[in-house]
C-alpha cells in the first residue's frame, strides 16, 4: 500500500513568496512536476500536492470541491497569508482551478492560476465519430515518438539519463495501472476517487486570473477551442500555445520553454500583489 504526503510535498526549496502549488492528477504523485520544479521562478519554494487519502472520508467517495477544502487546509498550513500560484497540468488542471476557486473566495484575490494542457472536464472531447481506442492508441504513439526523438538527439551519459528517468517513469504509471483492480490498494482507491470526482465536476464561474499555457499539437480527433473550453468560466483568462505535442511539456526539452513562461508570469503577479518577505514553514 502506497501512503501519500498529507502535507505538501517540497519539490524545491525557496524563501520568497508567492509559493507554487503543483496539484497532482489521476495517479495521485506529484512525480511529473520534477524537472519544472528544478527551473520555474527561481527563489521560490515550489510544492506538490499529492492525492488525498481513501482514509480521508469514509463509505462514499469524495467530490472535487471536498478533494479542493482538504488541499486548500494544506496550502494554508505552509503559506497562511499567500500570494499563491496554483499550477495544474493535464487531468490536475480541474482539480487546481477548484482549489484557486476555494482561495479566491476567501476574498483576497491573492491568487494566480497556471493551467497547462488541461480541459475543464479532464479529458478532451472526442468528435462523434473517433472511437476513444483509437484515439488512446494514436495519443500514445505520439507521445512515444516524442521520447523517441529526445532520446535520438542526446548522447552517452545524457542519453542513458533520460532513458532511465524515462523507464522509471513509465514503470511507475504501470505498476499504478496493475494496482487498480486490487481492492485492498490505497493508490486504486485514490484513482477511482479521482475519476469519479472528475467526471461530476461542474467548474463553477472564476474571476481571478488564469493563464492556460496549451500546446500547439491536440490529439487527433479532439473537439476543442483555442481556449480548450476555460473561456466559458474564466472572466480573465489568458491563453499562450506553446511548441510541441499534448502533455510533453513537462519533459524535456519542452519544459525549459513552459518554465520560462511561468516564471515570467509568476514575477508579473507578485510585482502586483503584497506579500510576506518569506514563506511560512521554509
Amino acid at each position: 500500500m502506497t501512503s501519500r504526503a498529507e502535507t505538501p510535498v517540497e519539490l524545491r526549496g525557496g524563501v520568497t513568496a508567492p509559493a507554487l502549488f503543483c496539484v497532482h492528477a489521476e495517479a495521485g504523485h506529484v512525480q511529473l512536476y520534477r524537472d519544472l520544479a528544478d527551473l520555474v521562478a527561481p527563489g521560490r519554494v515550489v510544492y506538490g500536492l499529492e492525492a488525498v487519502s481513501p482514509d480521508a472520508w469514509r463509505d462514499r467517495g469524495p467530490s472535487f470541491e471536498e478533494m479542493a477544502r482538504i488541499h486548500l487546509e494544506r496550502v494554508l498550513a505552509v503559506s497562511p497569508e499567500g500570494p499563491w500560484v496554483i499550477v495544474g497540468e493535464c487531468l490536475g488542471g480541474a482539480l487546481a482551478y477548484e482549489i484557486a476557486v476555494l482561495l479566491r473566495a476567501r476574498g483576497d484575490g491573492k491568487v494566480l492560476l497556471l493551467l497547462v494542457d488541461a480541459f475543464p472536464q479532464g479529458h478532451p472531447i472526442l468528435h462523434p465519430l473517433v472511437p476513444g481506442v483509437a484515439y488512446r492508441a494514436i495519443h500514445r504513439s505520439r507521445i512515444l515518438a516524442f521520447h523517441a526523438r529526445n532520446l535520438a538527439r542526446l548522447e552517452g551519459a545524457a542519453r542513458v539519463e533520460y532513458a532511465t528517468s524515462r523507464a522509471r517513469k513509465a514503470t511507475s504509471a504501470l505498476k499504478g495501472k496493475a494496482r487498480i483492480g486490487a481492492d485492498d490498494s490505497a493508490d486504486a482507491g485514490a484513482r477511482a476517487a479521482f475519476r469519479e470526482a472528475l467526471a461530476a465536476y461542474r467548474p463553477p464561474a472564476y474571476d481571478g486570473p488564469v493563464w492556460l499555457f496549451r500546446a500547439s499539437r491536440l490529439p487527433l480527433g479532439a473537439r476543442t477551442t483555442s481556449d480548450l473550453g476555460w473561456g466559458a468560466f474564466v472572466e480573465a483568462l489568458e491563453v499562450e500555445e506553446l511548441p510541441g505535442y499534448f502533455t510533453t511539456n513537462l519533459s524535456p526539452p519542452n519544459v525549459t520553454f513552459l518554465a520560462d513562461k511561468l516564471t515570467a508570469r509568476v514575477a508579473a503577479f507578485a510585482a502586483l500583489v503584497p506579500a510576506p518577505s518569506a514563506v511560512a514553514g521554509t
